[in-house]
């Protein structure tokens, strides 16, 4: 069994911890709006992949999971440079995409 689940709840668990940080190092409202909309679909991914699993070890899921994997890991970077908030966003979104995707393997016919 795949743990892309838990993977995308400890990413939210991470980005909820950071967020008001992150929110703040935003310099224009474009910034905050893009990290509001992110930040939105994290806690959605996360709510809804609490008590689901993945029963199959799908080879999508394993590829999801390893991509998943590597997006956290450029998020944690960026956060931690805190250069250009654009790329943290950048970074945060991608991560959120294939999380919407690991979920909607948990969750067929829900989208994020």
């Amino acid at each position: 069994m795949s743990n892309s689940l838990q993977d995308v709840q400890d990413f939210f668990t991470d980005l909820n911890a950071k967020y008001n940080m992150l929110r703040a190092a935003c310099t224009n409202d474009t910034d905050r709006t893009a990290l509001e909309l992110q930040y939105s679909r994290a806690q959605a991914a996360y709510q809804t992949s609490l008590d689901q699993t993945l029963a199959s070890d799908d080879p999508q899921v394993a590829t999801l999971g390893t991509e998943f994997t590597a997006a956290s890991a450029v998020v944690k970077n960026a956060v931690e440079e805190m250069g250009d908030m654009s790329k943290v966003i950048d970074g945060i979104t991608d991560a959120v995409n294939i999380a919407a995707k690991i979920v909607g393997f948990a969750c067929p016919g829900v989208n994020i």
